[in-house]
């Protein structure tokens, strides 16, 4: 299907005469009739009233539209932000709440690479756990509500440390009294060899190993596969795995969300030439 993202529109609907529109052009057997019918809607009339802007549609209709257009998180709470805007009288309120919704939601841009030397003063995931924090819902900069909110056995003097180093490096910085990251998106070096990254990576599948046992298994994902391939496929493949990455956080890294999860992938050979 033709790409089409609802964070281009200001308008629900909008967003539906075109994402149907381009249904019926790749899809040949598609039509309303099919479209009302996924989302739990008896009459096409009541689907084309929605897209004509006619009429409201309710949550459930909304979450079913979200479930039919496949959405990932930010894309639902932005597309709700749409249709509820037009179910309030005061316009410039609304337009001040959807902002906000926008502002929290829509994918941003702003990207640092962190240098060596900077990366080998965090090269633990704690760091990354503490940046990923302060974005919490309930967060607060208190080291004792840090300690008892992590599952890192951390000592508040560790998260106190943590945190100024975090400043430093530039990954956090403090505005009005608050902790907030610095930037949306950091990498470090690929396909270069550091000892720093790879002691990271040791301690992340170390974390990772510890916490398949005390965890429980609708909390956490753990999948595997073995696969043969050609050596001249793997530069391909590992392409294809950090774009995976990096769409499932953009996807799903909220500005504000409940809680914080470590997402690690590996792909190493079992043989030798």
């Amino acid at each position: 299907m033709e790409n089409l993202s609802v964070f281009d529109y200001r308008s629900h609907c909008d967003y539906l005469i075109d994402w149907h529109q381009i249904k019926l052009r790749t899809h040949k057997n598609w039509n309303l009739s099919k479209f009302s019918k996924l989302i739990g809607l008896s009459h096409t009339s009541a689907i084309t009233n929605i897209m004509k802007g006619r009429k409201v549609p309710s949550s459930k209709t909304v979450k079913a539209i979200s479930d039919t257009l496949e959405h990932n998180q930010r894309e639902r709470i932005y597309f709700e932000a749409l249709v509820e805007q037009i179910r309030h009288k005061d316009r410039e309120l609304v337009k001040t709440a959807l902002d906000k919704v926008i502002s929290s939601v829509k994918p941003k841009n702003t990207q640092t690479q962190i240098s060596e030397s900077k990366f080998k003063l965090i090269a633990d995931p704690k760091y990354f756990l503490i940046r990923e924090l302060v974005k919490l819902k309930d967060f607060e900069l208190d080291l004792e509500w840090i300690k008892k909110r992590v599952l890192l056995n951390l000592s508040e003097s560790n998260i106190q440390e943590i945190i100024k180093t975090l400043l430093e490096v530039g990954l956090l910085k403090q505005h009005h009294g608050k902790l907030i990251q610095s930037v949306d998106y950091y990498e470090t070096s690929s396909e270069i060899y550091s000892e720093d990254i790879i002691e990271y990576h040791k301690k992340i599948l170390d974390y990772s190993r510890k916490m398949i046992n005390e965890i429980e298994v609708q909390n956490r994902h753990y999948t595997s596969d073995t696969i043969v391939l050609n050596k001249e496929d793997l530069p391909r493949l590992k392409k294809m795995i950090s774009i995976f990455r990096k769409e499932a956080s953009s996807s799903y890294d909220l500005d504000e969300g409940e809680e914080v999860y470590h997402l690690n992938i590996q792909l190493v050979p079992g043989t030798k030439s």
